[in-house]
């Protein structure tokens, strides 16, 4: 559906919408008129999206309400999603965790820290969305959780925090939400370095899911001799896969961000099969380990003063 035109916006909104039980008809209708306005403009703020005083108070009004919740307002969305997964064979589920930052508004109660410092305030939202892989269309979120983060005690053991709930098992309860991949479909998990944690690898292996991560942690693996490349016995996966030859390059235009400029990077990337063996006292984890493609993808900085681009 096309959304830039405005007729279309109003259809999806109540396509998406219109079932949410508000306790009040009038409560839905409003709700319609406010996801409309901000499928209209997405980077808008409610004021804006809305234009008119009344309109933006209408919408606090509702998002204030005790007697709607989170749950109540995003759940049709999130079945009207996933049901629209369902009609093609594959879909790209692609994962961030990204940080509300409230730390200039005083008033606001019930934070928590977030980023690198304790005087940052905020809280946290793991988003899920679901995209076609042919097309590139975005078919919706498919599921979110809001979270504030808790910080470990003091003098924690690792046995300790491995007892209690921690933030890193947002991911793994994400594809325990979206639930088991419907048959003879392919769904394909993507997420950054947060989501390089062997329980949430288990959790997607044991409903379906393929999954591809941006690896954070330096794994023992095993590659069999019919698999690794000429002269190359290392163990470890990085070292693997910087140490692969590269397959396949191009030219990637990187933007500028902070204070690094705009830069152009030549990307080489490379990949090998590789198994992570299960190694867990409590068999937590299958017993035949994890199975996938180790690879990196090195940009070289095209010009002096540059940095390099690495992505493993």
């Amino acid at each position: 559906m096309d959304l830039t035109e405005p007729e279309n916006v109003e259809k999806w909104a109540v396509k998406m919408f219109g079932a949410v039980e508000c306790g009040d008809p009038r409560r839905t209708d409003r709700l319609i008129k406010v996801a409309s306005a901000l499928a209209s403009n997405p980077s808008a703020s409610l004021p804006c999206a809305l234009e008119t005083w009344g309109e933006t108070l209408g919408a606090y009004r509702l998002l204030d309400n005790p007697a709607i919740s989170y749950e109540q307002i995003m759940s049709p969305h999130w079945s009207q999603t996933y049901l629209e997964a369902t009609q093609g064979s594959r879909t790209r589920l692609v994962a961030d965790t990204t940080e509300m930052d409230f730390s200039t508004h005083k008033a606001v109660k019930g934070l928590a820290p977030i980023g690198n410092s304790q005087e940052d305030l905020g809280f946290s939202v793991h988003t899920v969305l679901a995209m076609n892989p042919q097309t590139q269309q975005l078919l919706g979120c498919i599921t979110q959780e809001p979270f504030l983060r808790k910080l470990a005690p003091k003098g924690e053991t690792k046995a300790q925090r491995k007892k209690r709930e921690r933030e890193s098992q947002v991911w793994e309860r994400s594809v325990k939400q979206i639930g088991r991949v419907p048959q003879n479909h392919q769904w394909m998990y993507v997420g950054d370095s947060g989501s390089d944690i062997y329980t949430f690898w288990q959790t997607c292996e044991d409903l379906g899911y393929d999954f591809a991560v941006r690896v954070a942690q330096d794994r023992v693996i095993e590659i069999s001799p019919d698999d690794a490349p000429e002269d190359c016995d290392e163990k470890y996966l990085k070292t693997l896969a910087r140490a692969l030859p590269a397959t396949a390059a191009h030219f990637l235009s990187i933007p500028a961000h902070e204070h690094q400029p705009k830069r152009d990077v030549f990307l080489q990337m490379s990949c090998a099969k590789s198994t992570r063996s299960a190694t867990s006292p409590r068999g937590l984890l299958a017993q035949n380990g994890a199975h996938g493609l180790g690879g990196s993808c090195l940009g070289n900085a095209p010009t002096r003063g540059t940095r390099a681009l690495r992505m493993d």
